[in-house]
């Protein structure tokens, strides 16, 4: 019998900041599946996502029993949850949303929010943001996943400041701000970065989907004794899959 492997998926290295909420504290078996050779998702078509999803999927499924897929991007979230869950409907997904509803439940009155363009383009997206009855400022970041990614993978000054020009500009969009919603997984593992320059209340949904995972995990999946992790690239290289390792190393020490 196959063991249960709970499967994220992301464009890159953002959805490591999602799987290090639950990793640390929860023993299960998980794979991460970075989708590096069609990164970043913010720039792609949302039938496009849907279908690299879906490939995806049905190749871990092969070789893996997958009762539960997180889809640790924003953009892939908004762009393809719903297809996914008609396509297949044995899998629960569990999607990553901006956290403009945990904003707004902890009493901020001027919620601003940084995602993809695509994000913000998507009809999902304004779906949520207008049931809430409260404005909010939403910042399309055209790029700044893409920076973040160039950073961490490869720490030169260039990319430094490459990353820097896009905090500096949103940080000049927020002044009449009292919290900054992070509606990109990629945007969390610079959250120590931000605050250095951005000295409001910066808010993500990773807790939230930590805790819908692990829901699901003691009503579907047998836990396992110790936690087991697969990493997979679509365009691998094992110096690049040491970066990834090296990077959800560094953001479990700071959950």
């Amino acid at each position: 019998m196959r063991k249960d492997y709970i499967l994220f998926i992301d464009s890159g290295i953002g959805g490591l900041s999602t799987l290090s909420t639950i990793i640390k504290h929860k023993k299960y078996r998980y794979i991460y599946y970075a989708d590096n050779l069609h990164a970043p998702y913010g720039a792609i078509n949302q039938q496009q996502i849907y279908e690299y999803l879906k490939n995806i999927i049905n190749l871990a499924t092969q070789k893996y029993s997958i009762p539960i897929v997180v889809l640790a991007c924003n953009t892939a979230t908004t762009a393809a949850i719903d297809k996914l869950r008609e396509h297949f409907s044995n899998i629960t997904f569990v999607g990553t949303e901006p956290a403009i509803s945990l904003a707004k439940n902890l009493k901020y009155k001027n919620i601003a929010c940084i995602a993809t363009n695509s994000t913000i383009k998507q009809n999902r997206y304004w779906v949520l943001t207008n049931s809430l009855n409260i404005p909010i400022k939403s910042i399309a970041m055209q790029n700044l996943a893409t920076k973040i990614e160039k950073y961490l993978l490869n720490q030169t000054i260039k990319n430094y400041f490459e990353l820097l020009k896009d905090i500096f500009y949103v940080k000049s969009k927020i002044k009449e701000c009292d919290c900054l919603v992070l509606g990109c997984t990629h945007y969390v593992l610079i959250k120590d970065l931000l605050k250095e320059y951005i000295h409001i209340p910066l808010i993500d949904g990773n807790t939230g989907v930590s805790n819908t995972i692990t829901n699901l995990m003691s009503k579907r999946i047998d836990e396992s004794t110790k936690n087991s992790l697969k990493i997979f690239l679509s365009n691998d290289t094992n110096e690049l899959k040491q970066k990834y390792i090296k990077i959800l190393k560094q953001t479990l020490a700071k959950t």
